[in-house]
């Protein structure tokens, strides 16, 4: 096995307080922006190599402080780790690289977590300054991937020297990919990573196992596929006989393209739903101000209630994540941050017409009965996020 590739540097600072600043680096060639580090060349210490770098990419001589943390990447299917040093400022200069090699910048601490492109070393910042990761409430999605991502790195120890290296190596490292985008909160960009994955785990050798992933990925091509990939699987892995990983993994692949396509959908489809929330909302503002149903504070009430239904409408199917796919887990979750504003534009619409008249009441409705009907309207609005969802190309809301 090869021996790793060492990587060396950290993180510098300059000020104190509000004054503060963190050095980072934006680099040309690889369009991310890191921490300033490099990798140990021959016949140098990882320390020196740390002091160099620093050198090179800021300008700056530095004294290393106390080792903050190592991270570990594969890179090309080799392991490379990095050694994180807290760093002290003696001198300030010019960098020895190119500018459009790599350009330096001092930025806050929140600025530099929010600029680094690489979800471990934004965990190297926190460690350096002593800073908790945000409190958040995951989504369904997320959760999911989680999960997976955990049965995956069980599945690839209890693996381990039973396959081949070549396959293992990419397996981790798309492992690895996986953990970062969850760190990111991208459950799609995981997922991607995680199919990669179990792609690599058909060349572990069992023909037990190998049949199993046909018999599925059929099946699910029947189910969930459309045109002509449901095709293309069929004729792949629709033959008597042994099938050679290769030939599973090729309609694996074509089952997991299908859902990268489902992914930008999602996204342009969260574009749209973000727009069509906003013009509701105004709408309703302009309505309320204008006390078209009644005075202001009122016409709030009703919004208030037909939000509440719409999002107790949200809340009821939550309990039915684990029976679906991620996709559709991401689809809906958007739909869900839609509701409560459909509720309330529903409210308002249906106690527009309770109080036109058009229901032929013989007697104005109460403030108690208008309440009750904002907020069944509210609660009853899935068929209007329905209508949205079919015309957005998502499917019926649940």
């Amino acid at each position: 096995m090869e021996s790793p590739i060492l990587s060396a540097g950290g993180v510098l600072e300059k000020g104190s307080g509000s004054e503060r600043r963190v050095c980072v680096v934006r680099r040309g060639q690889h369009g991310d922006c890191v921490l300033p580090r490099g990798k140990v060349e021959d016949g140098e210490t990882v320390r020196e190599a740390a002091r160099r770098e620093l050198k090179e990419e800021a300008g700056c001589d530095v004294e290393l402080d106390q080792l903050v943390h190592l991270t570990e990447r594969f890179v090309e299917q080799r392991r490379k780790l990095t050694m994180y040093w807290r760093l002290k400022l003696v001198a300030e200069g010019q960098p020895t690289d190119a500018p459009e090699t790599s350009k330096p910048e001092w930025l806050t601490v929140q600025a530099a977590l929010d600029a680094l492109t690489y979800a471990d070393e934004r965990d190297v910042l926190r460690r350096a300054f002593a800073l908790k990761r945000a409190a958040q409430v995951e989504p369904d999605a997320l959760k999911r991937a989680r999960y997976r991502l955990e049965l995956l790195e069980n599945e690839l120890k209890a693996l381990q020297g039973t396959w081949p290296e070549a396959h293992a190596a990419a397996a981790r490292t798309s492992l690895d990919s996986a953990a970062r985008e969850l760190d990111d909160g991208d459950a799609m960009g995981a997922w991607q990573h995680l199919l990669a994955a179990q792609r690599e785990l058909l060349f572990v050798p069992s023909e037990e196992k190998l049949e199993s992933q046909r018999v599925s990925i059929l099946a699910e091509a029947a189910d969930k596929l459309p045109g002509w990939r449901k095709e293309a699987v069929t004729r792949l892995l629709g033959v008597q006989g042994k099938v050679k990983p290769e030939v599973v993994a090729a309609a694996a692949l074509i089952r997991d393209e299908h859902g990268q396509n489902e992914h930008a959908k999602n996204k342009l489809l969260k574009d749209q739903l973000g727009m069509l929330a906003l013009l509701v909302f105004v709408l309703c503002a302009v309505l309320a101000a204008a006390g078209v149903i009644g005075s202001p504070p009122q016409t709030a009430v009703l919004l208030g209630l037909g939000l509440l239904g719409g999002a107790m409408s949200a809340v009821v199917p939550l309990s039915s994540w684990r029976t679906k796919r991620i996709p559709d887990l991401t689809r809906e979750w958007q739909f869900r941050l839609l509701r409560p504003t459909l509720g309330a534009a529903s409210a308002l619409g249906a106690c527009l017409v309770l109080r036109s008249g058009l229901l032929g009441l013989t007697a104005p409705a109460s403030d108690q009965v208008l309440m009750c009907f904002a907020f069944a309207a509210g609660f009853s609005e899935r068929f209007l996020t329905s209508t949205v969802a079919q015309l957005g190309g998502g499917g019926p809301a649940e």
